[in-house]
C-alpha cells in the first residue's frame, strides 16, 4: 500500500477509536437513575410486591421429607464407583526436551 493510504486508513482508525471514546464517556455521564410516581407505576410496584410475598410465604410452608433417604432400600442399594488414580499431568518444565522411553510389552 503507498503511504497516503496507510496514514488515511490510520486517521480513520484513530477518529473511530475517538468517537468511541467520546461516545462511552457522555453515556457514562447520562446514566442517571429516574423514579417515576405516577399511580399505575405504584399500583404496579404494589402488585408485584404482593405476589413477591405471597411467593415467600408459599416457600416457607414448604416441609421437605427426609425419611426417604433413611429407607431400608434405598440403604441396601451397592455403590459401583470406580476409584480414580491420580496421574501426575504435564511436565514440570515444558520447554524442556521431554524424556523418551521404551518400555517393552511381555
Amino acid at each position: 500500500m503507498s503511504k497516503v493510504v496507510t496514514n488515511i486508513i490510520v486517521l480513520l482508525g484513530l477518529a473511530t477509536v475517538a468517537f468511541a471514546g467520546y461516545y462511552l464517556y457522555t453515556k457514562k455521564t447520562e446514566t442517571v437513575l429516574k423514579f417515576t410516581t405516577t399511580p399505575s407505576d405504584i399500583q404496579n410496584l404494589v402488585s408485584q410486591t404482593q405476589v413477591f410475598i405471597e411467593r415467600d410465604r408459599i416457600l416457607k410452608n414448604v416441609k421437605i421429607n427426609v425419611s426417604f433417604f433413611s429407607d431400608r432400600k434405598l440403604l441396601s442399594l451397592q455403590d459401583y464407583r470406580t476409584e480414580i488414580i491420580k496421574a501426575p499431568v504435564g511436565r514440570s518444565n515444558p520447554f524442556e526436551e521431554p524424556e523418551l522411553t521404551i518400555e517393552s510389552v511381555n
